[in-house]
C-alpha cells in the first residue's frame, strides 16, 4: 500500500542531541537537593524511618545533609531555608537551586500553595 502512495513514508527521526553541560564558575550558582530513603537497616529503631535531604554545590561539591520523618513539601522547604543558611555561613550565596521535581518538591500535592 506505500508503494501505492496510500501512506506517506515515515520521516526520519532526528538523532539525539544532548544538552552540553554547564559548568559553573562559581559556589552557589547551582546546588542541587535531591531525597533518598534511609534504609532501616541503618537505623537503630526497626520501626524509624527516615529521609536524607542532600544539597550539593556544583562548583565546590560542599554537601549539606539533613534526615527528616517525612518526605513532603514542607520538610523540603524547611530544608531549602536550612540549607541557605548553612551555605551562607561558609560565605556561599546561593543563586539557584535545582531539583528532580519530585512531589516533595513541589505543591502538587499540597493543599496550600504557599510554603515559606
Amino acid at each position: 500500500m506505500r508503494r501505492m502512495g496510500m501512506f506517506p513514508e515515515p520521516k526520519p527521526k532526528k538523532k539525539y542531541q544532548p544538552k552540553p553541560y554547564e559548568q559553573m564558575t562559581h559556589p552557589g550558582e547551582r546546588i542541587q537537593i535531591d531525597v533518598k530513603v534511609i534504609p532501616r537497616r541503618c537505623i537503630a529503631d526497626p520501626e524509624l524511618r527516615l529521609f536524607q535531604y542532600t544539597a550539593i554545590d556544583e562548583y565546590s561539591r560542599l554537601h549539606f545533609l539533613a534526615a527528616y520523618p517525612e518526605q513532603s513539601t514542607y520538610s523540603s522547604a524547611d530544608f531549602l531555608q536550612k540549607a541557605v543558611r548553612w551555605f551562607k555561613r561558609r560565605g556561599i550565596h546561593v543563586e539557584c537551586v535545582q531539583t528532580d521535581n519530585g512531589f516533595e518538591f513541589t505543591n502538587r500535592f499540597s493543599p496550600s500553595k504557599k510554603t515559606c
